[in-house]
């Protein structure tokens, strides 16, 4: 009898080992798992952050690989006038007209030509407003030789409740790259908020 009582105490206590060891086995497989699981994190790689748009005031000189622009002044109007001196109005007088004053410097050995989808406007909606014709002459697609500096206003037509106008320089043509996207850097006009209106 005394020695059934002892076989199952001693079954007892190997079957509170054998549960004792499972545990801590599991415990540590936990941990393991855990601790590999926080290297993993560890090791993952940061998301990549949104490239930002850069922003040039005026008055700075933006430099690309063939050409600096400085942008010295701009102002809006209700009508615009060309290199020959003639007047140029709002067709339906739901657009006006932003003027900048620029210059373009040929900064390369070589003969570049500045052509007229190298600038355009871009709003706060994301409405874009292509370069005037009337600002060709002498100044919009033509060439400029090494060296060559050329002061003149480019001119846009945008709507009378644009907001946010920014000017665009389209860098892929200017820079000659070959990539499909086109990168735009941008010189901030922030004082037309669109406040202006109808009022000018």
């Amino acid at each position: 009898m005394d020695g059934a009582n002892n076989f199952f105490k001693a079954a007892k206590w190997i079957a509170c080992l054998i549960a004792i060891l499972a545990f801590t086995a599991c415990s540590t497989e936990e941990s393991s798992k855990e601790s590999a699981h926080e290297k993993e994190m560890v090791k993952a790689p940061e998301p990549e952050k949104p490239k930002q748009k850069t922003y040039n005031k005026l008055g700075d000189t933006l430099v690309t690989k063939h050409f600096n622009i400085i942008t010295t002044d701009s102002n809006l109007s209700k009508t615009a006038v060309d290199p020959d001196g003639n007047i140029i109005e709002s067709k339906d007088g739901q657009t006006k007209f932003l003027l900048v004053d620029t210059e373009i410097v040929n900064t390369s050995n070589e003969t570049q030509n500045i052509t007229a989808d190298t600038f355009l406007t871009v709003d706060s909606r994301g409405l874009i407003f292509q370069l005037h014709p009337a600002c060709y002459k002498d100044f919009i697609n033509i060439d400029y030789g090494p060296g060559v500096a050329r002061k003149g206003k480019l001119l846009f037509e945008v709507e009378i409740n644009a907001k946010g106008i920014n000017i665009g320089v389209n860098s892929r043509i200017l820079a000659g790259l070959v990539e499909k996207k086109e990168r735009i850097l941008y010189i901030d006009i922030g004082k037309y908020d669109g406040s202006q209106g109808t009022g000018l």
